[in-house]
This record gives structure tokens, C-alpha cells and sequence, in this order.
């Protein structure tokens, strides 16, 4: 039975926008040799929906709410671990499947599914891989699937997507951990847990 897909594209996402357009050839062709139909959606407001945990007009998690509203069967976020977690945020209560084409900086969430070598494996797997469970953890209004983290950690993630454009994958993080090493300053923090 023919499958209604949609992708939720972020393009402020990695280092190479050209990255982003093979993609969406890519996807284009094996939907159209599996008989899938496939529809192509751009967030206008990266990000917002990760820091608010609710959906945000424009975002990631509004977009892929409003394609299982419209009977989306599968929902991928196609950008890096942000818009997947806020795909995620859109989806979760719902019968849709998630899926994700590693387009970020990191892409954490794809290299721990073993989606991180090439985009026709992630595309092919996208089409032909069997759906598995994943965790996920709420954490106020929002979800995350793949990690939370406060303090250094969230300091170093926004470090790399607001001064080191100019690097990708493993240099990026290890040049934000560096520059965030000097200058950080250790925050209170108080965790309640059920």
C-alpha cells in the first residue's frame, strides 16, 4: 500500500545547503520507484519549538503536527538533531513514524540508528528499513529523543550553532568546547524528578 510521506526540511541546518536539494532528489526518486507519495515542507522558525517545548508556527514541530493532520504516515526530519527532536515533539501521541536524513552538524540521533553513512543509506533505509522503538523523555512541555542537556553541555551546543559555521561534525565540537572551557562559569541548578 502506497505511503504518504512528508519531510520536514530545516535548511539552516549543517554546513552545505547543496547538501539539502540531493536530498530531496534522492527522496523524490525512491518514492516515486516504491510508489510512496512524498511532499517537501521548509521550517521558517528553526529552533523555536526546542527551546519553548510547544509547537511554534513555522517550526519543525508545527509542521510535522500538521502532516499527520493530514494523514502523513511517516514524518522525517531532514536537517540535524534539533529538527528531528522537534519532528519528534510533533508526532509523539500519534500513529506516525519518525524518521531522519542527517543533515546537521552532529547528527547524534541518526549515528546512534547507524544512519550516518551516506544519504542514499539513510534514504534507503527511510524506504525500506522496519521500524524500531525509541525512548523518549519529557522534560516541561517538550519531549527529547536523543539526550537533554543544561549547563556546559547547552552551552557548547549553542557555541557551535552561533560562532563556528565554518566547521562541521567532530572539529565543530571540539572547537565550542574549547572556547566554551574558557569562559564558562558553573550555573545552579535544581532538578525535581517523579
Amino acid at each position: 500500500m502506497p505511503r504518504r510521506i512528508t519531510v520536514v526540511s530545516n535548511p539552516t541546518s549543517g554546513r552545505n545547503s547543496s547538501r539539502h536539494a540531493a536530498v530531496i532528489e534522492l527522496v523524490q526518486r525512491a518514492a516515486k520507484t516504491r510508489g510512496d507519495s512524498v511532499e517537501f515542507v521548509q521550517t521558517t522558525v528553526p529552533g523555536e519549538a526546542t527551546k519553548t517545548g510547544r509547537r511554534v508556527k513555522g517550526s519543525a514541530s508545527d509542521l510535522a503536527w500538521r502532516a499527520v493532520q493530514d494523514g502523513a504516515d511517516i514524518v522525517v526530519g531532514c536537517g540535524g538533531d534539533g529538527t528531528i527532536g522537534e519532528v519528534a515533539n510533533g508526532i509523539i501521541g500519534t500513529n506516525a513514524i519518525l524518521g531522519g536524513l542527517p543533515l546537521g552538524t552532529g547528527n547524534d540521533f541518526c549515528r546512534a540508528l547507524g544512519l550516518t553513512s551516506g544519504l542514499e543509506h539513510g534514504v534507503d533505509t527511510l524506504f525500506d528499513g522496519t521500524p524500531r522503538l525509541i525512548d523518549a523523555g519529557k522534560c516541561g512541555e517538550g519531549y527529547f529523543i536523543n539526550v537533554a542537556g543544561c549547563g556546559f553541555d547547552a552551552q557548547v551546543a549553542e557555541r557551535i550553532n552561533k560562532g563556528f559555521r565554518f566547521l562541521s561534525g567532530t572539529p565543530a565540537y571540539i572547537a565550542a568546547t574549547l572556547s566554551t572551557l574558557a569562559r564558562y562559569k558553573p550555573v545552579p541548578l535544581r532538578l525535581v524528578v517523579d
